[in-house]
């Protein structure tokens, strides 16, 4: 699971298309929350979608796929901006392009 804190005041959209995220439903989920809560536990979290959009002070996100965590987690710790650094980085390392399908099969083997 991860942990995250901090508040959210804009509905943010994951950048990570995951198979059932819930950003078109978040505020049919979120009509069943109660006014004031201090933790969120999102269980199925996938791409986080209802964990980013939840203000609160202390969120934990877990799925089954670990991989999804373990991406949060990369931002998470670094920050933003390093993450991101780090993230092209990898691109250019590794001539990730949309167009070239085994490069992205190379860098996961």
């Amino acid at each position: 699971s991860l942990n995250l804190s901090g508040e959210m005041n804009a509905v943010h959209k994951s950048a990570d298309e995951y198979i059932g995220n819930k950003y078109h439903i978040i505020g049919q989920i979120q009509k069943w929350f109660p006014a004031n809560i201090d933790l969120m536990a999102d269980i199925f979290c996938g791409s986080c979608d209802v964990t980013f959009n939840t203000k609160v002070s202390e969120h934990i996100a877990n799925d089954l796929n670990f991989f999804v965590i373990e991406i949060y987690r990369e931002f998470q710790e670094p920050g933003i901006d390093t993450a991101v650094e780090r993230i092209d980085q990898i691109i250019r390392d590794w001539n990730l392009t949309k167009e070239d399908k085994g490069a992205y099969e190379r860098f996961r083997a």
